[in-house]
């Protein structure tokens, strides 16, 4: 607080002759204070003038204003509220000094986190005082209440006041604005945060995420864009959060590729979060052989046998029975029978070995859940195999393959 040496300015600069001043006898009782103030002495500066008994008024108020600092120097914040008030409440300093004690007054409150009665001191103080700092100090104190109108009335003075860019009174601001739900200026806010201070990934992040509650998916990803490239996006979650928007612009195949190569070198955990979250990104790539790998993978890790089914979809979606029946012949069948049914009866169907195809198609049609399924396979598969005994026997055959 710059405060602090200027109750010792009646010491140290003659006083005008319109100003009150110390009667001879109470200036003579203060020197040895400021004696033991000079040299760092505070408790022995603060005996002293508390022994002091100065008249009502200017002197009382010039005391309590001493002994306020003196109380500050000492850690006793409590106490300097105390005899400062004691002497604004007097109301015969100096204007200046007046106006600075209530300032003074403000920013004890402030750092108690008093925030009312730090902007009621505050308030009565930006006529004679405006700097940044005191509406720096003024959002804070809006800030502390929760008063976003007042945050962004007091920063935005502040900004105005500053002779170059000042970060805090910008972010105060940017809360601000955020609190309003005005994304729009706090997007403007957060660019400028990140032209001054491009490596800060903070920036870049919220920007982001600002984006995306203006509903601007395009330059949300192109924001995060700029931090992967830049090497600032590091957890698994900010990488996680680039995959999707890449998934969500239509881009799944990137999404694909940033998962494959931050699980390659270990940046992303090898988990089943993670691994079906990869397949989900190569099937919308239409990468189904990929997919299938890592639903092979998933479902090592788990033992589900609805993790290896997904894999079998995808085998059949290729058109490589052989694989799916691979798959479906050492997999677990504990609650999906019928699924695993039904699978087999495709992957026969697809090798043209319909016989087999049926003997599968009626263990479906046993089971409950698969029931409707399997009897329409049934019903086809018997109606084929009848055209083709016909035909054998048309042929001269005489028998089904």
């Amino acid at each position: 607080m710059k405060w602090l040496m200027i109750v010792l300015g009646l010491f140290c600069f003659p006083v005008l002759a319109s100003e009150p001043s110390l009667s001879a006898a109470l200036a003579k009782q203060v020197k040895p204070a400021y004696q033991f103030y000079q040299q760092e002495q505070y408790g022995e500066a603060l005996r002293v003038i508390k022994a002091v008994q100065p008249k009502a008024g200017f002197e009382l108020a010039y005391i309590k204003r001493f002994q306020g600092n003196l109380h500050w120097l000492l850690n006793q914040p409590a106490a300097a509220i105390t005899s400062l008030s004691q002497a604004v409440a007097e109301n015969a300093l100096p204007k200046d000094q007046q106006s600075q004690t209530q300032r003074m007054l403000g920013d004890l409150y402030l750092s108690d986190a008093k925030a009312k009665s730090a902007l009621k001191h505050y308030q009565q103080v930006t006529g004679a005082q405006r700097d940044a700092a005191l509406y720096l100090n003024m959002a804070q104190a809006h800030y502390q209440l929760e008063q976003w109108q007042g945050v962004v009335k007091a920063a935005e003075r502040g900004i105005k006041l500053s002779k170059g860019f000042n970060k805090s009174a910008s972010t105060l601001l940017l809360t601000g604005y955020y609190q309003q739900k005005n994304y729009a200026k706090a997007a403007t806010i957060l660019t400028q945060l990140s032209q001054h201070e491009p490596s800060n990934k903070q920036w870049w992040l919220q920007l982001s995420s600002v984006y995306l509650q203006m509903n601007d998916k395009k330059r949300a990803l192109s924001t995060l864009e700029i931090a992967y490239q830049a090497g600032m996006l590091s957890s698994a979650a900010e990488l996680k959060n680039l995959a999707r928007l890449r998934a969500n612009a239509g881009l799944p195949y990137q999404a694909a590729d940033l998962f494959a190569s931050q699980l390659k070198n270990q940046t992303l955990p090898y988990n089943t979060s993670t691994l079906k979250e990869l397949a989900g990104y190569w099937q919308l790539a239409r990468e189904y052989q990929r997919a299938a790998t890592v639903w092979g993978q998933v479902a090592k890790l788990t033992g589900s046998p609805e993790h290896y089914l997904q894999q079998v979809a995808l085998y059949s979606l290729l058109q490589q029975p052989k694989q799916a029946l691979s798959v479906l012949e050492t997999m677990p069948t504990n609650g999906v029978a019928g699924k695993v049914a039904l699978a087999k009866t495709q992957a026969w169907y697809d090798l043209n070995q319909y016989q087999k195809a049926l003997q599968f198609a009626q263990k479906a049609q046993q089971q409950q859940a698969t029931a409707k399924q399997g009897a329409s396979w049934v019903a086809m598969l018997e109606t084929k195999l009848a055209a083709k005994l016909e035909t054998n026997i048309e042929s001269g055959q005489g028998r089904v393959l």
